[in-house]
């Protein structure tokens, strides 16, 4: 398989699950998961509302921030899907005008 193959095959596996991920991960900033607040717990604050507030914030932020990204990846899949086709196409021709060349020498050196 040429390279154009290979790295396309590669870099969909790889887009497909950071799909996978982001999604979830939006998901779950998106729901507010308790156990995500480390990440975007507020550091500056005044009062307890104003904490919530900011903290509230930072989960959405990041949730759009994760969906965004994940669209990002689902372009990189359909790119990744291109370049498997091209590849295929590359070695499909490559295939056939090895196979000509063979059957071109072959009648060549036929002593008939």
């Amino acid at each position: 398989m040429g390279a154009l193959y290979s790295g396309g095959m590669c870099c969909l596996c790889l887009s497909i699950w950071a799909v996978i991920q982001l999604t979830l991960m939006g998901f779950f900033y998106s729901i507010e998961a308790s156990t995500l607040v480390d990440d975007v717990e507020a550091e500056k604050y005044n009062d307890i509302s104003d904490y919530l507030s900011i903290t509230k914030a930072n989960f959405q932020k990041i949730s759009g921030v994760c969906y965004y990204t994940a669209y990002i990846y689902v372009v990189m899949i359909l790119v990744s899907w291109y370049m498997i086709s091209r590849g295929k196409s590359n070695d499909r021709k490559a295939a056939e005008k090895a196979y000509a060349e063979e059957s071109l020498c072959g009648t060549l050196d036929d002593p008939k």
